[in-house]
């Protein structure tokens, strides 16, 4: 199939040349960088500044949704660190031309047996009773619609294709291993290419706020978000999961990321096969184990 036009990207050489500020303090200095992501509890200790990348000073500008992150980020390069859309990255990616290089940080994975809707007046019980039938996407490269289309119709009761979605899911991710990836991180190129230290230097904190945002969920004597049994359900999703329920890093979701690749080239939204390399730098592939 071939690749869909899927973005409009109109930033201008000046954008992409922007280099990062040097600030200096106390004889120390460090990268500043701005970097736009939504509002995560996972991410809330960067925001706040209690977790830290190593030689860089962040500004944060937390957003409510990503569409406005990844409008302005694709079109001008607003800013230096960005949250965005997999399936926008991987498109852009495809054509070789990317002016952003992604981190294996997943700000966003949703499992989304629970977006499939249908005409509940249609007979639709089944997936296979979707062949032949008209399916409706908001936009074509958007993540969500690459995993798995929506199907919405005008008029007549609208209804989950699977009303158990949770045991759907459960049960797709102990058969494949996948567990889908909305959102990842990336850095304006120009700057990577300047510092590319700062990949695994802004990896380690997201991956160190992500630890102690699961951490926080995990403790029994306080209630860290207002809902019944929160650390008992923490505990019983890490008992399924693993001790990280919720991986960054590519051999950590290999699975996924090969799959979403798979996806993105069967339905046209990558203008060639790309592969979990392809789409990020061999300085954030490895880790050093002490």
């Amino acid at each position: 199939m071939t690749a869909q036009g899927t973005h409009d990207t109109t930033h201008g050489p000046a954008a992409q040349l922007r280099g990062p500020h040097i600030v200096s303090a106390n004889g120390i200095a460090s990268v500043h960088l701005t970097l736009a992501v939504c509002d995560y509890e996972h991410v809330r200790e960067i925001a706040q500044g209690l977790v830290r990348a190593d030689g860089i000073t962040l500004t944060p500008l937390i957003f409510p949704s990503i569409e406005e992150i990844t409008f302005r980020f694709t079109r001008s390069l607003e800013w230096d660190v960005s949250e965005l859309s997999f399936g926008k990255y991987i498109s852009l990616t495809s054509q070789g031309a990317a002016p952003m290089v992604a981190i294996p940080v997943f700000p966003s994975r949703v499992h989304r047996h629970s977006a499939i809707y249908v005409r509940g007046d249609r007979g639709i019980k089944t997936a296979k009773d979707l062949e032949g039938r008209a399916v409706g996407i908001p936009e074509w490269a958007q993540t969500a619609g690459i995993y798995v289309p929506e199907a919405f119709a005008p008029g007549g009761a609208v209804v989950r294709l699977y009303p158990n979605y949770r045991a759907e899911e459960e049960r797709f991710f102990k058969k494949t291993g996948i567990f889908p990836i909305m959102h990842l991180m990336t850095i304006r190129r120009t700057i990577f290419e300047q510092h590319p230290w700062i990949a695994m230097n802004l990896f380690k904190m997201f991956d160190e706020a992500k630890r102690r945002c699961f951490n926080r969920l995990r403790d029994f004597t306080c209630a860290r978000i207002p809902l019944p049994w929160a650390a008992a359900i923490a505990d019983e999703i890490a008992a399924n999961y693993g001790p990280d329920p919720y991986p960054y890093g590519i051999e950590e979701s290999r699975p996924t990321i090969e799959a979403f690749c798979r996806y993105a080239n069967d339905q046209g939204v990558t203008h060639r096969r790309m592969a979990p390399e392809d789409l990020f730098p061999r300085e954030v592939r490895g880790m050093a184990r002490v």
